[in-house]
Formats: C-alpha cells, sequence, structure tokens
C-alpha cells in the first residue's frame, strides 16, 4: 500500500512539473505580473467570431487554416523597460523556436515559429515601435499560406 501511495505520489509530482505543455508558457509566466507589460488573451470562443482570412492590399485573401485556440497580445512599455525587445528576441531565438526569413524585412518585425513539418503550433510576431514593442502569439495546429502576406497584414494594425 505504501509502495502505490509513494508511487501516485511521484507520478502527481511529474504531472505537475510538466503542466506547462506550450513551449512558450515559461516566457508568459515571467511576464504576467510586471508593471511594464500589458497581455490580453482571446480565447478560440471569441476567435471563432473573428474572420480570419488575411487580405493584403486587395490582393486575393489567404486563409489561416486548422485549429485555432488562443491568441495573446502583450505589450511591453519600452520607456518603463528598455531591455524589453531584447528579452523577447533572446528566448524565442533559443529551441524548439525557427525565426522565419520574410520578404521585404525591415527588421521591424520578427517572425518565430513552433512547428513540426507544415504544421504550426505557435507563432509569434515580434514588433518594434519607439514607445513599444507588441508581441502577438498565435497558439493552435494550424498552416499559413503566406507568412510574408500575415507580415504586411500585421503591420497594418498599427499596434
Amino acid at each position: 500500500m505504501k509502495k502505490t501511495v509513494i508511487l501516485l505520489a511521484c507520478l502527481a509530482a511529474m504531472v505537475a512539473i510538466n503542466a506547462q505543455n506550450r513551449a512558450s508558457d515559461k516566457f508568459f509566466d515571467s511576464i504576467k505580473d510586471r508593471e511594464d507589460v500589458a497581455i490580453m488573451s482571446f480565447s478560440k470562443s471569441i476567435i471563432e467570431m473573428l474572420n480570419m482570412n488575411i487580405n493584403v492590399d486587395g490582393e486575393e485573401s489567404k486563409k489561416v487554416t486548422g485549429v485555432l485556440n488562443e491568441i495573446k497580445v502583450s505589450i511591453f512599455d519600452k520607456v518603463k523597460n528598455s531591455n524589453c525587445e531584447s528579452e523577447v528576441i533572446t528566448f524565442f531565438k533559443k529551441k524548439p523556436f525557427d525565426e522565419v526569413d520574410l520578404e521585404d524585412n525591415d527588421n521591424s518585425m520578427r517572425v518565430f515559429v513552433n512547428r513540426k513539418g507544415k504544421i504550426i503550433s505557435e507563432c509569434h510576431l515580434s514588433f518594434q515601435g519607439e514607445k513599444r514593442h507588441v508581441l502577438v502569439s498565435f497558439f493552435g495546429d494550424f498552416n499559413i499560406d503566406d507568412l510574408n502576406d500575415l507580415k504586411k497584414t500585421a503591420k497594418g494594425l498599427n499596434l
């Protein structure tokens, strides 16, 4: 009986340790209570009400396909924390994330993905601004026809 209780306690501890199931959860946990960061999270039920077609300069729209479970928008105040930009980039340059090289990259936006083959489980768009650094994160299992179109659309948001 004691062995069973000890085994169950060990299993419960292992589950608690592995509770963070997304590669970026550690980063978001580290910034969630900071005064220089505002985080908005949109659940799947809210996302389903949105039109997820990407329309670029009146051209044919590209569709985000697959399961999109959550979108997080993190806004960092560069006045309160001038290191926020390097903090974001340093975290997402590590494995399992890959930086996506985009056409016409002017270095004001960077894209990091966590993917297996063509399926993307996390896509993080990092924008540099004068007073703010914005990180828009998409979570799910999805494909994007063209990440360059996503970049152009995101820049048009004027965050």
